[in-house]
């Protein structure tokens, strides 16, 4: 998508330098390395560096809502969403990127393709690592500045290294729910990583159509896919039990 100054301007995301700069430091790399430090393919790392050499080009990028596809934001379907939900996601959804941090619904990113626990730290190291402080202090000045408590976390595991929860718990309540299926031998089960991305992604997509904004009501939710398993409850993780 075309992106005007304007747009860019006022859709910029917060942590755009930084990811200048790691982007800068992969572009310095050959085909090889970069396929060694971010575990891909040398075919996939040629293909990766055109995104590199042309993410200085702003004029292009997406809504970073729309931009990300995979199981979670599939299952979010934003562009199905109402406009409603929309807004609402705009104030209350934070998304984390290997690339950007902490990005807002609405901020314009340009495609990349890397992984949080990818060698390619300005600084050296892997890129959890390096999001970790500066995420944690965007988050709590969030808080603080917002007078919000709660926090939903969704975010699978890679993605949450990114945090240092033990800080942020100290200004929120945070809650990060467990998915059960029951076999048919009346025994509870995890689903596999893919389907519960795709129920991590539904239990979004539900809170944004809902507008839900107390964990109070997301604890004890029932949907057509799943339903919260209250007497189960753990501090600080849910159960909801998979309807299938």
């Amino acid at each position: 998508m075309t992106v005007e100054d304007s747009s860019f301007t006022a859709h910029r995301p917060a942590f755009e330098e930084e990811a200048d700069a790691i982007m800068e430091y992969m572009a310095a790399m050959s085909p090889d390395e970069l396929a060694q430090r971010i575990s891909i393919s040398h075919k996939l790392a040629a293909k990766a560096l055109m995104m590199i050499y042309d993410f200085p080009n702003k004029k292009t990028g997406l809504p970073a809502l729309v931009a990300f596809t995979g199981e979670v934001f599939r299952a979010i379907e934003a562009n199905k969403l109402p406009s409603e939900a929309i807004e609402f996601a705009k104030r209350k959804l934070f998304i984390i990127s290997s690339l950007y941090g902490l990005l807002k619904t609405q901020d314009i990113i340009k495609p990349y393709r890397l992984d949080y626990n990818a060698d390619c730290s300005p600084s050296g190291g892997v890129l959890s690592k390096y999001w970790k402080s500066k995420l944690t202090i965007a988050l709590v000045n969030h808080l603080k500045r917002n007078d919000e408590r709660e926090i939903l976390n969704l975010l699978p595991s890679e993605a949450s290294k990114c945090i240092d929860w033990k800080v942020v718990k100290a200004f929120a309540r945070v809650e990060a729910p467990e998915f059960k299926t029951l076999t048919e031998n009346a025994t509870l089960k995890t689903p596999h990583s893919g389907k519960i991305k795709e129920l991590r992604g539904d239990m979004a997509r539900y809170i944004l159509t809902k507008r839900i904004d107390s964990l109070r009501e997301v604890l004890s939710f029932e949907t057509s896919r799943f339903s919260a398993d209250v007497e189960n409850h753990r501090k600080g993780i849910p159960r909801f039990l998979v309807n299938e």
